[in-house]
């Protein structure tokens, strides 16, 4: 039964990290999209009960992130911003460290009502790289709309509180 069990842990991890979202050394734009507030609070996966994320303001114009297991520990902390790109709102998102630089994680957002958003990733099958944020954008906005450019899965979480 315990090999059952950790076999069963080992394949959610290599499911998990199977479809990783494309990383970026240069943010989409600057933050300079004002904090929405119908995105503050605390959101839940839809297909998911295991972890939260609680999305906090950190200043005007980005959002601290938290991920939060139900089963106990710390969080992750998070940061992020909007940037939008011929309408469409995406999320640049990064952890602080003093010892590198940022690597951002770049997700379509999508506010479906007050309590419902859809984030979908920026795929990993991209691999071009960008030395600014210009030409990142220019990029985006010529292949955004390619079946290839987004993860399949698209996750909906829902607002629990605030």
């Amino acid at each position: 039964m315990t090999r059952l069990i950790y076999l069963t842990g080992v394949m959610m991890l290599m499911l998990l990290f199977a479809g990783c979202p494309y990383k970026s050394a240069v943010p989409i734009s600057e933050a300079k999209v004002p904090i929405n507030p119908a995105l503050l609070g605390k959101w839940e996966n839809r297909n998911s009960t295991s972890e939260y994320y609680q999305i906090s303001k950190e200043d005007d114009f980005n959002y601290l992130i938290e991920k939060v297991s139900n089963s106990g520990g710390d969080p992750t902390r998070y940061y992020g911003f909007i940037s939008v790109i011929d309408g469409v709102n995406f999320l640049n998102i990064f952890e602080k460290s003093e010892y590198s630089t940022p690597e951002y994680y770049l997700h379509k957002v999508e506010i479906v009502n007050e309590n419902i958003i859809s984030v979908q990733e920026i795929t990993d099958n991209v691999k071009e790289t960008f030395e600014n944020s210009a030409d990142l954008q220019k990029f985006i906005a010529a292949n955004m709309k390619n079946s290839y450019f987004f993860n399949k899965d698209e996750a909906t979480y829902l607002k629990m509180g605030k």
